[in-house]
């Protein structure tokens, strides 16, 4: 799918939620003949996190201080639109997953209008996730009987979590029930082209496809915060892997996790772990 296309059509179809929906006020719009169903798709957006770092205290010492950050965060994801009473709807969303953690949950009773013969979507709501306590989401989006393009917003109300909130665009095309399952990494390697791949004197990848890991090793102290795989799948035309393929990434804590994503939404993860050489 091509997910800059969706952000156009995301663009274009936003300036309408300014406007009523002229179908609200009447309960009968086509909902479960033209938007209800299994959809396939992805996410692209941000999450922040609560993270413990070094500082400097100024006096020539350290101290552990919490901070914010906030990364890059994409993946597939796969969703239901669900009739609901009157011009509303539910959305089911399955495995909304990052680094290890995954969250599924139901958004009821969105509103659906109608405007410039497309479907506006608008709802918020508080709901309790895993990982995360009470939140406060919130969606905005557009649809069709063929596609769904929205933007979602994930708070958590209280402090005391690691995740302080996710922003991202689902973008999603109807399923057909013939999409394919299958998903694999087939090579994993840092070309030595990149400059911080070749300074880290990686090994050459070691698959344990029985555990779905990847290892190699590294010099030892190297920086590992700027590293670019790049990542072969299959089957080429249909898996998608996240993260991207030749994207540069921070492999300082260890390890990361790759996910591909067959045609039907299957998942299937991979750690990537890079370890100091052994002392001769």
């Amino acid at each position: 799918m091509n997910n800059k296309f969706w952000y156009a059509i995301i663009t274009a179809v936003i300036g309408a939620f300014s406007f009523t929906a002229c179908n609200d006020d009447d309960d009968t719009l086509p909902i479960e003949q033209e938007l209800a169903g299994d959809f396939i798709g992805s996410y692209e957006g941000h999450i922040s996190f609560k993270s413990l770092e070094e500082k400097d205290d100024g006096s020539g010492s350290t101290v552990t201080v919490e901070v914010n950050k906030s990364v890059p965060a994409a993946n597939g994801l796969n969703f239901t639109l669900i009739k609901a009473e009157g011009n509303r709807l539910n959305l089911a969303i399955r495995n909304l997953y990052h680094q290890g953690d995954a969250w599924s949950f139901v958004l009821e009773n969105i509103r659906v209008g109608y405007y410039a013969n497309s479907y506006t979507l608008s709802g918020e709501q508080t709901i309790t996730l895993d990982h995360l306590g009470e939140c406060h989401v919130a969606v905005t989006g557009s649809a069709n009987a063929t596609a769904v393009a929205a933007t979602v917003y994930i708070t958590p109300t209280t402090l005391d979590r690691k995740y302080t909130g996710f922003q991202f665009s689902l973008i999603g095309t109807k399923a057909r029930g013939t999409e394919s399952s299958t998903g694999a990494i087939t090579a994993f390697e840092f070309k030595t082209s990149v400059d911080a791949n070749k300074k880290a004197g990686l090994s050459t990848a070691a698959f344990d496809e029985a555990n779905r890991t990847i290892r190699f090793t590294c010099k030892e102290g190297a920086s590992l915060t700027k590293l670019k795989p790049t990542i072969t799948v299959a089957p080429q035309e249909t898996a998608t892997v996240y993260p991207a393929t030749d994207t540069e990434q921070d492999f300082s804590a260890g390890s990361l996790i790759y996910t591909v994503v067959a045609e039907d939404g299957t998942q299937t993860h991979y750690t990537v772990i890079i370890t100091p050489q052994a002392a001769d």
